[in-house]
């Protein structure tokens, strides 16, 4: 795991992080609340958190 150059970096993907994990949090509850299963919202939040995911990814990566 990459070594973080500062604190602030250290925050600034871990609040990511949690923004992800709180999407995904209010996905899973809405499905399971739901019958439907396969609406347009659970795609687009996927969606989101992987372009989210992939940005973080490359921020690391630099």
């Amino acid at each position: 795991m990459k070594k973080f150059r500062s604190s602030l970096e250290r925050d600034f993907v871990a609040s990511n992080l949690r923004a992800q994990v709180s999407t995904l949090q209010r996905l899973l509850e809405g499905i399971e609340q739901s019958d439907d299963s396969g609406n347009d919202y659970a795609l687009e939040s996927l969606r989101r958190v992987e372009v989210h995911i992939r940005k973080l990814r490359n921020f690391l990566n630099n």
